[in-house]
């Protein structure tokens, strides 16, 4: 293919050349036109029609269109339409030009004419000019290729006049008998005018589903019907509006009351009074005079709640905490979304003091929970303006506020908070009765009973009451008013001429309309996806739904939906219409649906196989292929699918590319960077992806976490070394279950708890009441065992108290109180507490050891229990300083999403840090300690006694030594293996990435426990002075029960 690419952009414009600026389309490329303007790569052009040599002339977008891109014409036999029987092509032979007749495939492109105008080489005239894409008449015995709309004009064009003899009768052939909305009834014309009318298959040059294998291949559709109820809200009519109230006197003055409403109010029968209803913006008898004012335009948004409302109460105060006026809204996220609500604040003086600065607060509260969200502040920032003019918009929290504990700010009856707009500002939510900047000013509440009061002029009403003072009962809500499980929510009777006056409900997802009275006619698609054992189940699931349209490129909707820790697949509802989706773990893409017609109203079960994953081109692809631009790597894309049979599907930084049945690609621009933001306000933690259901109008979201991280917002972290119970096994426990109903693991959990609690009670109090007698505390050592069996003990009462309280707890059994918050502020620190002093113990009686075999009969037993109690207590105090953080920074958190409540900590980075290097000190140092001091016990002795015994060889005094000091090889090597499983956990692991992998972080945490369980086992019995008097003991303790 020989094209001028230098001299492209002198060509004067032409009917074929349709080219774009640099966008890459795949249905577009090697079809025999150049759409692609050229693109300088190394010093040379490269466009969609260079590099060729591995492209299929014959393809889903070049079969059947009519154009002959392969040289014998492969794509264009057989098809559907074809004039002639298979195998062949239509040709005017030059021996009978009067008729069509057909061309074996064996004939064409073989480079001898055979066919009038060479319609049987189509190459030649495409040779001559790739961009002149309407000369494709080659004239006989020339190289010369002619316009097909010049053939039987009258002229002779070719040499010999065959553009003029093939004609017979017909002149101005092309303009009467070719039209695109025309055709001759006679196969030979029609052939002729064909020859010109190739280049409209460039509008198909969209992704096209053709020739494809369908997934999954079972699909079950569903229909559903739709109920419609004629009666409307709108319908029914409050009889206090036929009652007028007023005189309303026609104004066909503009000029009168000043865009203000006159009214007439009768004095007696014959004398009246006009006086003017003034706007907020102006005042005085005709409204002649213009107020100082702050004009606000408010838009909400609100993340979650789909079935809340929520008032907003709007103040103007001044820096003294007065307020000048003030004013509300009700806002209903599933009709408001969309709303702008238009408030005007006037100042309480006329002229407003110039020497006060003022704001405008605004106060979110919850009227079904009559709980406090948040508040906002914007400060008047220009006060010299008469109308100061204000536009916001507020996203709503998605969780009640929290009191802040530590202030500047003093709130002596109320409690303080951050505004969400400005974190740095903090004010006092005072409590009823009580007002002020520091809610030190007391008054009296005139507000109803179940109503909030704000202020002494402000209340917040709850749903179904409304007024001044919330004294006025909703009588619009009755049974009739929302059907179908909606739920009435009254109107605000302040606007009388308004929609919002009226009753409104909120619908549940199978319905809509006024009343919630019509049921969506198409059922939203229900996908039931399973995963392979082969595939680790993720905590979220990123699903990219693609929508095929011929006359658009592919549309690209994406969701992310968690799975349950308890769950093994996913089910989802969608109301997306696609033909294709796929599976997206960790930048890991699955095929999961494939399907050539619309996916609509339908029930798909599918599963997340390995053989249906999509493989990178990096595994497809040497470098020097894969590194290559996509101009040049894209035209090598059907090698992966006709070298490998298997693939399913690939995929490079732009592109997802299928294999179809012919063993070609088909490739869609695809976006893999999909930004989970929500709309640029994102509200998960710890960089977590934010995904709201609906991006017009948003009532929820969802946080696709990091690994490490859980929780609704991604606000629980495993990042610990040290992990709690909470973080292991707290989204494991199912709420409002029994026990037999709770996961396997949970069981098991329970059940290794009550037998390491009840072996481990047994083995530390027989340790307890050995180490009690004087003969075994005649040294420090024995000291040292009788604290740490006191240690073990309590361990394992903590451990069995912090369990029980953590399952009854996740299964609400017992509620949220302040016997919850002192639980889970002490036994989590007594458990770290108490496992490090148990540690640091045992390492104290390593070194004992080793000290006593080092000094030999210089050593000193009366000294050693002196430094012996002395460490006990400095132990103590040491492990008790460095864990005071934990008690200081846990507290109960509340995922409301979730219905948990886990009690975990919050540590600020460089505590985080602390806390971290505390845990390794903890960790590590005991089991060094034991480690080296055993292998330092048993060198020194064996040297002891190879200076004493000079004929004996250095390896038999070894075994000796070890034979002679098992029990204490014994008891420090099990501390050591037991400790070791801790150490690997902490320090290779970095965190557990998700619940799942409870069982592994389980093992781990439960290891911990097992030296208090086996504390007669480890320390008592490989001793012969130990073993005795346990054995005196347990003899006597028989000899009592008898």
């Amino acid at each position: 293919m020989s094209v001028d690419l230098e001299n492209l952009f002198l060509r004067s414009s032409n009917p074929g050349q349709h080219l774009t600026q640099y966008r890459i389309n795949f249905p577009l490329l090697c079809n025999g036109a150049i759409n692609l303007k050229p693109i300088l790569i190394d010093g040379s052009y490269e466009t969609d029609e260079t590099r060729c040599e591995h492209w299929q002339c014959n393809n889903t977008y070049t079969r059947c269109d009519g154009f002959l891109l392969c040289e014998d014409g492969a794509d264009e036999i057989n098809c559907p339409d074809s004039y002639c029987p298979p195998f062949h092509h239509p040709c005017i032979f030059f021996n009978d030009t009067s008729v069509l007749s057909c061309l074996p495939i064996n004939r064409a492109g073989d480079g001898i004419i055979d066919c009038v105008g060479a319609s049987d080489e189509p190459k030649r005239c495409r040779m001559s000019d790739e961009y002149k894409v309407y000369e494709r008449f080659n004239c006989f015995n020339d190289t010369q290729c002619i316009d097909t709309r010049y053939l039987c004009n009258g002229n002779q064009n070719c040499k010999f006049n065959d553009d003029e003899t093939i004609c017979k009768n017909h002149t101005g052939f092309w303009q009467t008998l070719c039209s695109f909305s025309s055709s001759t009834g006679i196969e030979r014309d029609d052939f002729l005018c064909h020859l010109g009318r190739w280049y409209p298959k460039l509008a198909r040059t969209n992704f096209l589903i053709r020739n494809m294998p369908i997934y999954p291949l079972l699909l079950q559709t569903t229909t559903t019907t739709t109920t419609t109820f004629t009666e409307s809200v709108e319908s029914q009519v409050n009889p206090m509006e036929n009652n007028a109230m007023i005189n309303i006197q026609n104004n066909n003055d503009p000029w009168l009351c000043n865009q203000g409403v006159p009214i007439q109010i009768g004095i007696d029968r014959n004398q009246f009074k006009r006086i003017c209803l003034c706007p907020p913006s102006y005042y005085g008898d005709e409204c002649q005079y213009e107020n100082q004012r702050v004009s606000l335009t408010l838009q909400i948004q609100a993340t979650s709640g789909r079935r809340n409302v929520f008032v907003f109460i709007i103040i103007l105060v001044d820096n003294g905490g007065q307020i000048q006026s003030h004013d509300y809204i009700e806002y209903l996220p599933t009709v408001d979304c969309k709303t702008k609500f238009d408030v005007y604040l006037l100042y309480s003086m006329r002229p407003k003091n110039s020497s006060k600065a003022y704001s405008v607060q605004i106060h979110a509260f919850n009227k079904i929970t009559m709980s406090y969200r948040a508040s906002w502040i914007y400060p008047i920032q220009f006060p010299f303006l008469p109308v100061y003019r204000l536009s916001v918009q507020l996203i709503i929290p998605f969780s009640n506020a929290i009191p802040l504990k530590s202030f500047a700010l003093k709130c002596n009856h109320g409690q303080c908070y951050n505004y969400v707009n400005n974190q740095s500002l903090t004010y006092c939510l005072c409590q009823p009765g009580w007002s002020g900047v520091e809610c030190t000013k007391q008054y009296k509440c005139e507000c109803a009973p179940t109503s909030i009061c704000f202020d002494q002029s402000i209340c917040v009403c709850p749903l179904n009451r409304y007024g001044p003072r919330c004294y006025f009962h909703h009588y619009s809500c009755h049974s009739e008013t929302c059907m179908n499980g909606g739920q009435c929510i009254p109107g605000d009777e302040r606007r009388r001429a308004s929609r919002m006056n009226r009753p409104r409900c909120i619908c549940t997802p199978e319905y809509f309309g006024n009343q919630c009275q019509n049921r969506r006619r198409e059922k939203p698609t229900e996908l039931h996806i399973s995963f392979d054992k082969k595939i680790a189940i993720p905590a979220s699931l990123f699903i990219h739904f693609i929508t095929i349209d011929h006359l658009e490129n592919p549309v690209q909707n994406s969701t992310v939906k968690k799975i349950g820790f308890d769950q093994n697949s996913l089910s989802m509802k969608t109301s997306v219409i696609f033909h294709i989706a796929f599976a997206d773990i960790s930048k890991t893409y699955y095929l999961l649906v494939l399907q050539s017609q619309a996916v609509i109203s339908s029930n798909i079960s599918t599963k997340i196989v390995p053989s249906h994953r999509c493989a990178s081109i990096f595994e497809l692809f040497n470098e020097s292929i894969s590194n290559q631009p996509l101009i040049k790597r894209i035209k090598y894309y059907h090698i992966p699918c006709q070298q490998r049979h298997d693939l399913v599907c690939f995929y490079d930084s732009t592109q997802i590319c299928l294999c179809d049945l012919s063993h070609q690609a088909n490739c869609f621009d695809f976006d893999h960077n999909v930004i989970g933001d929500c709309k640029k306000h994102n509200l998960c933690e710890n960089d977590g992806h934010c995904f709201l259901d609906d991006m017009e109008c948003p009532t929820s979201f969802l946080c696709a976490c990091p690994d490490c991280y859980y929780g609704t917002v991604c606000q629980f972290s495993t990042k610990q070394l040290s992990l709690t119970l909470d973080a292991i096994l707290g989204y494991r426990i199912l709420p409002h279950l029994t026990f037999s109903q709770q996961p396997f693991v949970v069981k098991i959990a329970m059940i290794t708890t009550i037998i390491i609690f009840c072996l481990g009670i047994l083995s530390s109090f027989f340790s307890f009441l050995t180490f009690r007698t004087q003969k075994t505390r005649d040294v420090g050592c024995g000291l040292y065992l009788y604290a740490s069996s006191i240690t073990s003990m309590i361990t394992l009462c903590v451990f069995l108290m912090k369990f029980s309280f953590l399952v009854a707890f996740q299964m609400k059994i017992i509620r949220k109180d302040i016997i919850s918050h002192v639980q889970c502020r002490i036994l989590d620190f007594l458990l770290r507490f108490l496992l490090s002093n148990f540690d640091w113990l045992n390492g104290c009686v390593a070194v004992e050891r080793a000290l006593n075999v080092s000094k030999g009969i210089t050593f000193d037993k009366a000294k050693s229990k002196r430094i012996a109690k002395r460490m006990i207590f400095i132990v103590l105090f040491v492990t008790f300083l460095t864990h005071i953080h934990d008690v200081i920074h846990r507290q109960l958190v509340d995922d409301e999403e979730a219905e948990r409540t886990l009690c975990i900590t919050k540590y600020s980075s460089l505590l985080k840090i602390f806390d971290n290097i505390i845990t390794i000190f903890h960790f590590s140092f005991p089991f060094f300690i034991n480690f080296f001091s055993t292998v330092f016990l048993i060198i020194r002795a064996t040297r002891i006694r190879s200076n004493a015994k000079k004929d004996e060889t250095f390896k038999r005094l070894l075994r000796e030594q070890f034979l002679h000091h098992k029990h204490v090889l014994i008891s420090t090597t099990l501390l050591v293996l037991l400790a070791s499983p801790r150490i690997i956990i902490s320090f290779t692991s970095g965190c557990m990435k998700s619940a799942r992998d409870a069982w592994f972080y389980l093992i781990g945490y439960f290891i911990s426990f097992i030296p208090s369980m086996l504390f007669l086992i480890i320390f008592i019995l490989p001793s012969k002075l130990y073993t005795a008097e346990f054995n005196k003991i347990r003899k006597e303790l028989c000899k009592r029960h008898n």
